[in-house]
């Protein structure tokens, strides 16, 4: 019974000193709290604003004991030292702990500031002389005098950092958030870590830094997502993705000095960039990179350069395949001026992989064996001009693919919406061979051979639909071909052709069509259609005239054809002085047979 009474004892009274401790604990906790200190929000307004370098707005004043003495205001604003000032900070908490020994001597002196789930803004601004400025949070000076002696850590919990780029209209934001770090203010190091969401789900941004290093700022980031870091700076390089690892160091003194490094192994490679401000904020800047792999191409970047100074933007970049193929760039801007000089030179590439950079929509009109994409270009350059980045307008362009030589200018739209976007280009297509210039766009066999030229005047948009909004004119010249069409009727000509024997020729009963010199003539494309009124074909044994259209997204013929049943005949008159004037035009064709061809072109119906 005793030993009983003695354990239930002992249980009491522990219960009790548990209780006595707990509401002695809540009373030192919450009493703090109750007390109203607003009378130290002058004396503590300045020590923030001579600490941050900037303007204080403090809230509430109240104390607190544990875990160490101290101050806690509810709410603190810092805002720039300026007539309309922009907030660089706003704390939902402020904890403030105090020098015990400084408060016996009644004196305020505070060692730790910690910042309780604040959000710090980073302001882009463009000067009115088209420089950039940034404008944060000062980090606490370690001064080597005075109240701010005392200052010896500045703790943060739970914070965001916001970058508001007030260069865009609407103000673009990033955010991010999650941050967790500390900074010792007399020997001037500190950490901040936290995820950038807006750089990728997945992104950790890590800083260092240390007052006396060369460089106090370092920046770890890893897994960026590199479309949401161009989004970032103001650039579109499509060809570069995924995540990547980037390092970044900054000196602020005697000038602002930025270096960062970059690596993606499996895509932008390895890149390196120097930035540097001068006194005035004017920025020079320079970057190489190795080993980049241009995504969804078969190219890849073993080498580039970009630089810029007070008067030029340069940019270099050498690309290949493994089978050989070669591209150069080089891009030439002044500073000052929104237009860029833009020249390229290729070899030993097909236009399949050209078009894989510029990732077009357009496709074959049909599943073509061939295809254009095929064409291997075996010497290309060009030399262009880039407005704005609206437009690229090219002066000077040389091709050789395919024993064909072009010489073309244009214009292309560059930044409208894709159903927007226009090409207009003019110039001289020569040495075609015709038969594999058209089983590259249509089905084989080819219905024309020979070797031709082309001078062209087009316009098309810039989407997968270019065939519908084809328009422009076309002047043709093919030369020593076959027309593969109508060789029943060719055959029995030249045997009725006099001419033929008369010249010792044999009569060509076995042609595959109709054997000519030469075709010439204008074409003229309104959205898909082709049409001509003067397309005349020139052989020894049967001239033919054409007039009519060829729909192409419709794949339909309506083409009417003059063919000359009396070729001796009209060799005799035309060298007669009396009838000579009835053939003065030379595509004059006497009493033609007519013929409709008409229908779809893969079921043609002839009249």
């Amino acid at each position: 019974m005793r030993r009983s009474l003695a354990s239930l004892f002992r249980i009491a009274s522990r219960a009790g000193f548990l209780a006595v401790a707990l509401f002695l604990g809540l009373i030192f906790w919450y009493l703090p709290s109750l007390l109203n200190f607003d009378a130290f929000r002058p004396e503590l307004t300045d020590f923030l604003e001579k600490t941050f370098h900037c303007k204080v707005l403090v809230g509430n004043v109240t104390g607190q004991l544990v875990p160490a003495p101290g101050l806690m205001v509810q709410h603190v604003v810092f805002l720039e030292d300026m007539k309309a000032p922009s907030v660089l900070a706003s704390i939902n908490g402020v904890r403030l702990e105090l020098s015990l020994r400084a408060l016996l001597e009644k004196q305020l002196q505070i060692r730790t500031i910690r910042f309780l789930r604040p959000r710090f803004i980073v302001h882009r601004r463009q000067t009115s002389s088209g420089e950039t400025q940034w404008t944060s949070l000062h980090l606490p000076a370690a001064e080597p005098s005075g109240k701010n002696e005392a200052l010896q850590e500045w703790l943060i919990r739970n914070g965001t950092v916001e970058l508001w780029d007030h260069t865009t209209s609407p103000t673009a934001k990033w955010v991010a958030d999650q941050f967790n770090g500390s900074f010792q203010v007399h020997p001037q190091k500190g950490a901040l870590a936290g995820k950038a969401a807006r750089l990728g789900p997945r992104a950790i941004l890590d800083i260092h830094y240390d007052g006396s290093a060369a460089f106090p700022v370092q920046a770890h980031l890893n897994d960026i997502e590199l479309s949401a870091v161009q989004s970032l700076v103001h650039l579109n390089l499509p060809l570069f993705g995924g995540t990547a690892d980037s390092l970044m160091k900054v000196r602020i003194h005697p000038s602002l000095e930025i270096r960062t490094t970059l690596d993606q192994p499996s895509g932008a490679g390895h890149a390196e960039m120097v930035a540097q401000a001068d006194s005035h904020g004017h920025w020079t800047w320079s970057a190489e990179g190795k080993d980049a792999v241009l995504k969804g191409t078969s190219f890849w970047i073993p080498e580039w350069s970009a630089k810029t100074d007070n008067q030029t933007i340069t940019a270099y970049a050498r690309a290949q395949t493994h089978e050989g193929a070669m591209a150069e760039a080089t891009w030439t801007q002044p500073a000052a001026s929104k237009e860029a000089a833009l020249e390229v030179t290729v070899s030993s590439v097909t236009l399949r992989q050209i078009l894989e950079i510029f990732r077009p929509t357009s496709k074959p009109l049909t599943t073509a064996p061939r295809g254009y994409g095929s064409w291997l270009i075996d010497e290309g350059s060009m030399k262009a001009t880039v407005r704005d980045g609206d437009s690229l307008d090219v002066q000077e362009c040389g091709i050789d693919a395919q024993g064909m030589h072009l010489d073309v200018t244009g214009h292309f739209d560059l930044a409208k919406m894709p159903a927007g976007r226009q090409a207009r280009i003019q110039g001289t297509l020569q040495n075609i061979p015709t038969d594999f210039f058209i089983e590259s766009f249509f089905v084989p066999p080819s219905p024309l051979t020979g070797t031709g030229q082309v001078n062209f005047a087009l316009t098309f948009p810039l989407s997968g639909d270019w065939v519908k909004g084809l328009n422009g004119t076309l002047q043709v010249d093919i030369d020593n071909g076959i027309l593969r069409a109508l060789k029943t009727i060719y055959r029995i000509m030249t045997v009725l052709n006099l001419g033929n024997y008369l010249r010792l020729r044999l009569p060509q009963v076995t042609a595959q069509g109709i054997v000519f010199e030469s075709i010439m003539g204008h074409l003229l494309f309104q959205n898909g259609v082709l049409s001509s009124e003067d397309l005349f074909l020139k052989s020894s044994n049967m001239n033919v005239g054409a007039k009519g259209s060829v729909d192409i997204p419709g794949k339909r013929v309506q083409t009417t054809l003059r063919l000359e049943m009396f070729r001796f005949l009209e060799d005799i008159l035309r060298d007669v002085p009396i009838t000579h004037w009835i053939f003065k035009k030379p595509n004059k064709i006497f009493l033609p047979l007519v013929v409709v061809v008409e229908g779809p072109w893969d079921n043609l119906e002839i009249h």
